[in-house]
């Protein structure tokens, strides 16, 4: 490469831009490609990946202006080398003949400027890489025009051997290729997600051949920290202004500024300096194994100024819009507004009427939303008494499940839709009798075990028009494509509108519904030693409520038995460890964690703990909410 910075580009540019080019839609391209990566490395500083980047992008822009020729015979060859002795021999034939700093500083310019190394990465031909690197000098962190390196290539096409080479090579130079370390493609992905998200099987290879191996690919190549699968943010540097003071101390200071797991600010900056209550709580998000986010978080304490603090999680499907949009609407000045409407027609109450209006506000308010209106086409006109049929969809069709809490001094209230689930842990390890973990939430799908749920939710989705598919799903006919149909594995959920069809009907007697489950319980600060633990599916894909219990429990004991610690803290790194470990027992989701300490959210509240209000549906068998425990 010629120059190690952009302001050399302004001179290629100008010089593309006096010739006369027989394909002028390359040049466009290679020139629009390098205006783009030089405002972007003015932005950032210039490290090697970014360089590489540009290398590649200028070498094949030089080549759609004519200032590059291109052997096409070698262009071939080096195309078609194929794993194996034969591609070695091939290789090392050409390295020796005069082609051979062609051969190195070859690049594709049918394939994003790819390098020799990265079409032998991706054969898996280990032998012709360790010539390339070894003998020749070639460096692992040569990268296409969309940034990525030759361990990308590998780890797409599940090269494990190849991938062993090139981390080993990092870390003989002290570098590593893991982790926080692992090389970011421009879509954001790292080895391990490609790796992840391929599903390029070889022919001829056996499907649990395939994943046995993409198994050790991912785990080899997967330390916690990668940005595609288990980032980690960075944490607020805000000091507290009670820094110094013990946990104790914190807890009982007054105005205490607070953070939330993931960086930014909680509680209102204009809340009285002279309140005491707070809530104690960590957060986690985590990608996983499906790279795509699709999972949002909610922390807003101090609603409209007041001793009511909102925790909710969203599990996004179809993509993440519904779900961001839902978080939008309560965390905003807009969610103040529906707070404050919502709880005058309450008369402030914390009850399960208030629960329903907040998803009824958040349904309504996202079925007016240009992106989710639903649109109705007619494809087939009245003839007779048959009706007239119709097409229904929308521009965005995602929708999201909603597990929410409302914390105050006073009362606890959990409400859910979908399969997002919340549970009681105990907090210390006392008898079995008395500890008593256990879920307050059940999954709104028709496979769970309560008998007299699943007729109720068929009969809903029946009476809707919609009809059950394979024993499991809710099915709506689409109206187009000879009656196409489209399915949902829950029977509840927030958006949706594809399959929410009837007008004559309301949004809670559709064939999905809205309309949550509540869980409302008087608290008294004395009487709640618990964490309260919302979590997306992915975490209870892979653990059970009982085992989240023993690991919340274990680790909050471990880590406060020390005489200075943060609370606050405490939970985040356990909400965070709790990701971690379900990632490590392959959970294939999205993963989010809130764990609230409901013992510290105290307020003098007197009422017991015992004295629950009624739930709208108060009778849940053993995969549901159940009544709290007596103390």
């Amino acid at each position: 490469m010629d120059s190690t910075g952009p302001h050399n580009l302004d001179d290629l540019m100008s010089k593309f831009a006096g010739m006369e080019l027989v394909d002028s839609n390359a040049l466009d391209f290679a020139l629009r490609r390098l205006a783009a990566l030089k405002e972007e490395l003015e932005r950032l500083k210039l490290d090697r990946a970014e360089l590489g980047v540009l290398e590649a992008a200028r070498y094949v822009a030089r080549l759609a202006a004519g200032l590059v020729e291109q052997d096409y015979g070698l262009s071939r060859e080096l195309r078609g080398l194929s794993g194996g002795k034969k591609g070695l021999e091939k290789l090392e034939e050409l390295l020796k003949s005069p082609n051979r700093e062609q051969v190195l500083a070859w690049r594709d310019d049918t394939k994003h400027g790819i390098s020799v190394l990265h079409v032998v990465a991706a054969a898996g031909n280990l032998e012709a890489c360790k010539v390339l690197v070894n003998e020749h000098g070639m460096s692992i962190w040569i990268v296409d025009m969309l940034g990525r390196t030759p361990l990308h290539f590998a780890a797409m096409k599940q090269q494990l051997q190849v991938c062993e080479f090139f981390t080993a090579k990092a870390e003989e130079v002290g570098r590593s290729m893991k982790g926080s370390s692992a090389p970011l493609d421009m879509a954001g992905c790292t080895p391990a997600a490609l790796s992840a998200l391929s599903s390029d099987k070889p022919t001829g290879v056996k499907t649990e051949d395939f994943e046995s191996t993409r198994l050790k690919v991912k785990r080899h190549l997967h330390a916690i920290g990668d940005a595609s699968i288990s980032p980690r943010k960075p944490q607020s540097t805000m000091k507290r202004r009670t820094s110094g003071l013990s946990a104790k101390q914190q807890y009982s200071a007054k105005g205490i500024s607070r953070l939330t797991s993931m960086g930014s600010s909680a509680g209102s900056p204009d809340s009285d300096s002279s309140h005491s209550f707070s809530v104690r709580y960590g957060s986690h998000l985590m990608n996983g194994w499906t790279v795509k986010m699709e999972d949002v978080i909610l922390t807003k304490e101090r609603v409209l100024g007041r001793d009511l603090s909102i925790f909710a999680v969203f599990d996004g499907h179809g993509g993440v819009l519904c779900a961001e949009r839902c978080k939008e609407m309560l965390e905003s000045e807009a969610g103040d507004s529906i707070m404050s409407m919502l709880l005058i027609s309450q008369n402030a109450e914390i009850n399960s009427n208030l629960a329903e209006s907040i998803c009824a506000e958040l349904e309504s308010r996202l079925s007016r939303m240009p992106e989710f209106e639903l649109q109705q086409r007619e494809v087939q006109k009245a003839v007779g008494n048959e009706p007239a049929k119709y097409a229904y969809k929308c521009l965005n069709e995602s929708g999201t499940t909603l597990l929410m809490a409302l914390i105050t001094p006073d009362s606890v209230l959990v409400a859910h839709v979908g399969d997002s689930r919340g549970s009681l842990v105990y907090k210390t390890n006392a008898s079995e009798e008395k500890r008593l973990d256990r879920a307050i939430t059940r999954d709104h799908k028709l496979t769970v075990a309560d008998e007299a749920f699943v007729q109720n939710e068929i009969r809903r989705i029946e009476d809707a028009g919609g009809f059950i598919l394979n024993g499991k799903r809710v099915a709506v006919e689409r109206g187009e494509d000879g009656g196409a149909k489209a399915s949902l594995g829950m029977t509840r959920s927030i958006g949706d509108f594809w399959c929410k069809t009837n007008r004559e009907l309301p949004a809670e007697m559709q064939a999905v519904s809205p309309e949550p489950d509540v869980w409302v319980c008087a608290t008294s600060r004395k009487d709640m030693p618990y964490f309260l633990v919302l979590a997306s599916d992915g975490v209870w894909d892979v653990m059970t409520e009982s085992e989240i219990g023993k690991f919340v429990r274990e680790r909050y004991t471990a880590k406060t038995a020390t005489i200075n610690y943060d609370a606050d803290e405490v939970l985040r790194e356990i909400a965070q460890e709790l990701c971690d470990w379900c990632l490590q027992r392959e959970s294939q989701d999205n993963m989010a964690v809130i764990i609230v300490d409901l013992e510290a959210t105290g307020g003098g509240a007197t009422s017991s703990f015992a004295a629950m209000a009624s739930m709208r549906k108060p009778n849940f068998s053993e995969d549901g909410p159940r009544s709290p425990p007596i103390m």
